[in-house]
């Protein structure tokens, strides 16, 4: 053991502790009467709190075989981030943050109405500020985040030292008020709790989320941890199955002898024994004053004000290094990372926040509170259960967990899918609340984080390099390929139909080049038109196969027309039916610029089983210089052949420029292999520039001025492209040249379906 290694000190024992010591906290004392109410008044709350319990499964044990194969601090933020790159990591940490920034508020706002309890005049420490009157319990919560905040600024020594001390006292007494209350509850009738209502079942459950929040928390220590492949994923379970029955037994003795409607209906206030319209209250310490009497209270009030106390020090002590380890990453403003010298604390994360959970106490009712929290927590979650699918599909060399998660990809697919489903069921506003501060993320990173950090994550890299390699294989295949190669020649587009024969033959120019490549190449021309629907009793085409004069100055050249419903679906038919190798066209139907949704082109376009090409302009009559444009990590197979083949046709040379971002030494890396590898297979007398840039269509516009024709791809692989077209592609767009907008998206049919949406949708595709 080297000596920057942690000592794996912690056993079994231990790890079973710091897992419940996470997650049986403040929210037991204030979740079982406001999940009732969302429940409809209705005992299947019982089952909420163990479906809640149960859907936490595939995250934990995700989180399980993340930690033994990354063991490092951090937690679920570090697994992300290291393996999905910045943005996945971005998302995760702004997710933790705001998950222990709820956790805390929550602790506060619902753990202080048991000290109103047990002395009433607290109550009347309310303050009024202008028209927005605070209640006690508002007071004392900033207070004490403010406390807690200066603690956290001042020092970080001993914040958690009595965490298994506080846990043990709580576990006492709750299960004192388990025990005692057994006559009470073995006469009544369980029926209640599977009369379940879907609505607020669903709500409640979900509304619940928030108190399993810690399960994964265990995993931030997984260096510590002796035989971490069986004592990890073992002490979450079992962790994990005690909670789950200490919650269901405490909500289920609480709603028995507790009237909750009652309470909530009445006019007593919550310093009396009642509780607030959201449930809001002492509820557990007046269900233990009914089963104990005063002593069973006393001890209620006092473990929710320890739980209280260890949740919110510990909570913004643990909140406040997710900014700070972002700061590290690169992700957050520096100042976030800066450690006072004197004090030894990241002090401006402490204080951003301190000032958050002031913010959820201040303005958030405690329903929203937990709400939010459970939202965030199901994200965090979900991309826990999408981190393992990646890693295991991508495989890179430095993932190698000595615990495998059981049953993938199932349980985390139902993990991913069961926490959509729950995020549907939060009020409108945790909803679209999440959903805008995730997206606001992203939008973040784009515009600052991007620019800092200079890593790409792990699964990332290595898929993105399966890709690369599997581009050189084929570029290196299509280069030597010999026999019939079919090209389509779509010509469409009812209201631009006096400029078909000049689309006609500039694209048939740019075809012939092929057969200079050694390829036999066989031409499809044709003609589709749009007829009205009430033309056809059946949906299929109308084929003309008359060929006009033109047709026999060609060799191995056919022409047809074609008449149909729907021309796009058409074209895609024809050539998947006539195993067509690639599909020409000029810039067609519409003048649009490319990079909008909708766009009948860009439909054609990505739903082709084969590769594609878009002429915008007509072809020169005179090539002495192609220019390759590229801004990717890869090579179309296609665009390479194609430009190859009009160099050697007009005995041009064949320029290669490809951009790379700055700082970005993995994308340098993967363009100077992919150029290595198949630079030798071309023809034509070629040169190659790989170019770091920070303005990418500046370059690309100034590295096109000299060209006759330029080549560059077309990337529609996300929404994200198509409303913001690569650089390369609003060059070719506003330069007078001839340029060719090759497009594939067949490299990925050769990875798994995991893997294609990880690439499609998560990592940009061939980006």
């Amino acid at each position: 053991m080297s000596e920057e290694d942690l000592e794996r000190s912690l056993g079994l024992p231990a790890t079973i502790a710091i897992s419940m010591g996470s997650m049986i906290g403040s929210g037991i004392f204030i979740l079982p009467g406001v999940a009732y109410l969302e429940a409809g008044e209705s005992a299947s709350v019982v089952l909420a709190f163990l479906l809640g319990g149960v859907l936490t499964i595939p995250a934990a044990l995700s989180a399980a075989e993340l930690a033994t194969a990354i063991p490092e601090s951090g937690g679920s933020y570090t697994y992300i981030q290291r393996g999905m790159g910045p943005v996945m990591g971005t998302i995760a940490g702004v997710g933790n943050w705001m998950v222990l920034n709820f956790k805390t508020a929550l602790a506060l706002i619902g753990g202080l109405p048991y000290l109103v309890f047990l002395f009433p005049r607290v109550a009347e420490f309310g303050l009024s500020l202008g028209p927005v009157e605070l209640s006690a319990v508002v007071v004392l919560s900033v207070a004490l985040t403010v406390g807690f905040t200066a603690v956290n600024v001042a020092s970080s020594d001993g914040a958690g030292q009595a965490q298994n001390l506080i846990v043990v006292l709580m576990m006492a007494v709750l299960g004192l008020v388990i025990v005692v209350s057994i006559p009470d509850v073995a006469t009544s009738d369980p029926g209640g709790v599977v009369d379940i209502q879907a609505g607020g079942f669903l709500s409640a459950t979900s509304l619940v989320f928030v108190a399993y929040a810690g399960v994964i928390k265990v995993t931030s220590v997984a260096e510590e941890i002796k035989n971490p492949d069986r004592n990890i994923p073992l002490g979450i379970i079992i962790s994990l199955s005690v909670t789950i029955f200490v919650y269901i037994a405490i909500t289920y003795i609480t709603i028995e002898v507790v009237d909750i409607s009652g309470l909530v209906a009445g006019d007593t206030p919550v310093s009396d024994g009642g509780l607030a319209a959201d449930g809001e209250g002492a509820i557990v310490a007046i269900a233990a004053e009914n089963i104990l009497g005063t002593l069973g209270a006393v001890l209620i009030v006092a473990a929710a004000l320890l739980a209280l106390a260890s949740t919110a020090n510990s909570g913004i002590l643990s909140a406040s290094r997710y900014p700070f380890a972002m700061a590290r990453d690169g992700l957050a403003n520096n100042e976030f990372g800066v450690i006072n010298q004197s004090t030894g604390t990241p002090v401006i994360s402490v204080i951003a926040t301190g000032g958050a959970v002031i913010f959820m106490v201040v303005f958030l009712p405690i329903d929203s509170v937990a709400r939010f929290g459970a939202a965030f927590q199901i994200v965090v979650f979900m991309l826990v259960s999408g981190a393992v699918i990646g890693f295991r599909e991508a495989n890179p060399a430095e993932y190698s967990p000595s615990y495998l998660s059981p049953g993938y990809p199932y349980l985390q697919l139902f993990g991913i899918l069961s926490g959509v489903a729950l995020l549907t069921q939060l009020s409108a506003l945790a909803f679209f609340g999440t959903v805008t501060i995730t997206t606001l993320s992203v939008v973040y990173y784009y515009l600052y984080a991007r620019l800092q950090a200079s890593t790409e994550g792990a699964v990332k890299t290595q898929l993105r390099d399966e890709i690369a390699e599997t581009a050189e294989a084929q570029t290196q295949s299509l280069l030597n390929r010999e026999g019939e190669y079919r090209v389509l020649i779509a010509l469409w587009n009812p209201s631009d139909a006096a400029n078909h024969d000049s689309h006609k033959n500039d694209l048939l120019d740019i075809v012939s080049a092929l057969d200079s490549h050694g390829l036999d190449t066989s031409v499809d021309v044709v003609e589709f038109d749009q007829t009205r629907r009430e033309t056809f009793s059946e949906k299929h085409p109308d084929i003309d196969g008359e060929e006009p004069p033109w047709v026999e100055t060609y060799d191995d050249v056919t022409y047809r027309k074609v008449s149909a419903r729907n021309v796009r679906e058409s074209i895609v038919e024809y050539a998947t039916y006539n195993d067509i190798d690639v599909v020409a066209q000029a810039f067609a139907p519409d003048d649009g610029r490319v990079g909008f949704v909708a766009d009948d082109l860009e439909w054609v376009i990505e739903n082709l089983v084969c590769d594609s090409f878009v002429l915008n302009g007509g072809a020169p009559d005179t090539v002495e210089k192609v220019t390759l444009l590229s801004s990717g990590p890869t090579y179309v197979p296609t665009k390479l052949l194609l430009a190859d083949a009009l160099a050697v046709a007009h005995t041009a040379h064949l320029e290669i420029v490809h951009l790379v971002g700055e700082n970005a030494p993995e994308e340098y890396r993967r363009a100077e292999s992919s150029l290595d590898a198949v630079q030798e297979e071309l023809v034509a007398s070629n040169s190659t520039q790989i170019i770091e840039t920070a303005d990418p269509a500046d370059t690309a516009s100034s590295h096109i001025r000299d060209a006759d024709i330029m080549l560059t791809e077309l990337d529609l692989s996300t929404i994200w492209r198509r409303f913001r077209p690569v650089s390369t592609v609003t060059a070719g767009l506003n330069t007078p040249l001839p340029v060719v907008f090759v497009y594939s998206d067949n490299l990925l049919n050769y990875q798994t379906i995991y893997k294609r949406v990880l690439m499609r949708y998560i990592f940009r595709g061939l980006r």
